[in-house]
């Protein structure tokens, strides 16, 4: 691979760190014409798609010579992976251009050294994990290479231990800053370890275990024990929309009123939301259904300010038209309008909502309620809250969403609503269609759409911060 000058390398990390997408990385590699391949890589939602055109464009304009593109990762990959090895698995054979954190430089060089050890065969190997609290790699190695009727070779461990750091150190005789220790056993050790490469995650299913375990890998900053990937994660928060994005909800399910006992539920419900500037966008709702004889519309719109990493805060104005077909009950409009607040603490989001509700044959008044949400993974949310309207006295509420992830259908989520209270209960159960790029639930409800359809105000009837 031709070595790229130093002046050329440094028009494309000036260039990265300044760009709206905070790329993570930026690899390359040579093809069989010798000419390099400039990879930016981001992740997903890291800017929207404007954003990452404009850093190909100006990349393309710095006049090196080389071929350009941008390249996104799903987030799940990094959620889903086993080792630090299917971590940087993007940057096998290429050379690392733009590592801000440094995350993925040391990852690959801990992967280096984890292939380096297991090619030596006197080692017998069986796993090499990563602390990252420690900031300690252990090597197991297997019992049988070093064992003769239950004693154990010095001579041979001796060499194997001294094989080992000379591994790590190289010739410059000492270890790499980001590694304080080594430890070598014949057993996984008693705190929580990483498997540094793909042999050592399987390895460990049938390693004996000194009461410890091999953790998937959470957040890469996490694993290495630096600011890592999570820290450009945090600075990149991006913008308020990744992109123009959409989702269409079926519901059924029953409502039950003092006033119209119970009745079944069928709702159709839609949103579009796009960017309006970086940390701005707009949510547009639409939504019909019938409830028992009765048949009703909405549409909702809402402007919200939005940092992906922070928190959010939403004005909304929805409105409700309910056609009765009873004599002696008239229809009915409904208006809200409202703000809504988010916050976003890792796996938590608390969320809260107040407003007023006015119309024509409606009960006026305000309404507020307070949610809180766990993701327990980034594509299973759990929420319970508490509200009131002008006509219920106090709702709970809980409610259940769950992205299978299918490869047929990567958008489309399942969930479950139950609303109760003075007089009233709602219980909703649907499936939503997510449509724009492809992302898990949490990013969806972060980096996306406001999680309300206002439309559909009048099913669950104000309580908690996921209704008016």
């Amino acid at each position: 691979m031709r070595n790229m000058p130093s002046s050329e390398i440094a028009k494309i990390q000036s260039l990265c760190s300044t760009s709206t997408c905070r790329p993570h990385a930026v690899s390359t590699t040579a093809g069989f014409n010798g000419k390099q391949t400039v990879t930016a890589h981001l992740f997903e939602g890291a800017g929207n798609r404007a954003a990452r055109s404009e850093l190909l464009k100006s990349l393309k304009k710095t006049g090196i010579s080389a071929r350009f593109r941008v390249k996104t990762r799903k987030s799940r990959k990094i959620e889903e992976a086993t080792s630090l090895q299917a971590v940087v698995a993007p940057f096998d054979g290429a050379a690392l251009l733009f590592d801000p954190t440094g995350a993925f430089g040391r990852a690959t060089a801990l992967v280096d050294y984890a292939i380096a050890l297991r090619t030596d065969p006197a080692l017998s190997v069986q796993g090499v994990y990563w602390n990252a609290n420690w900031r300690t790699i252990f090597v197991v190695l297997d019992p049988n290479g070093f064992f003769t009727d239950d004693k154990v070779s010095t001579a041979d461990l001796g060499q194997a231990e001294q094989t080992i750091v000379q591994t790590l150190v190289g010739e410059s005789a000492e270890k790499p800053d980001f590694v304080s220790a080594i430890r070598i056993g014949f057993e996984l050790p008693s705190v929580p370890v990483t498997a540094i490469d793909g042999a050592s995650y399987l390895a460990s299913r049938r390693l004996p275990r000194a009461l410890g375990s091999v953790l998937k890998l959470p957040l890469l900053a996490g694993m290495i024990g630096l600011a890592g990937v999570s820290g450009a994660m945090a600075q990149d928060s991006g913008p308020a929309v990744s992109a123009m994005n959409g989702k269409i909800a079926l519901e059924g399910g029953t409502l039950t009123t003092t006033t119209f006992g119970t009745q079944a539920v069928r709702a159709l419900s839609g949103s579009l939301t796009f960017p309006v500037q970086n940390q701005f966008g707009v949510q547009l709702d639409a939504g019909a259904g019938q409830m028992g004889a009765d048949s009703f519309t909405g549409a909702g719109a809402h402007l919200f300010w939005r940092d992906p990493s922070r928190g959010m805060v939403d004005l909304q104005f929805g409105a409700t038209f309910i056609d009765r077909t009873g004599v002696l009950v008239p229809d009915q409009t409904a208006y809200a309008i409202g703000v809504e607040g988010e916050l976003y603490l890792d796996q938590f989001t608390i969320a809260a909502n107040a407003g007023r509700i006015f119309g024509t044959n409606v009960t006026v008044g305000d309404y507020y309620g307070v949610d809180l949400s766990w993701y327990a993974s980034n594509n299973l949310k759990l929420r319970i809250g508490y509200g009131q309207t002008p006509d219920v006295n106090g709702m709970a509420n809980a409610g259940i969403e769950w992205m299978p992830m299918l490869d047929s259908l990567e958008g489309m989520a399942v969930y479950a609503d139950y609303y109760n209270g003075t007089g009233y209960e709602n219980i909703g159960l649907g499936v939503r269609f997510y449509f724009g790029e492809g992302k898990s639930l949490k990013d969806r409800h972060r980096r996306d759409d406001p999680e309300r359809n206002l439309a559909l105000g009048v099913l669950n009837g104000g309580g908690g911060a996921n209704a008016y």
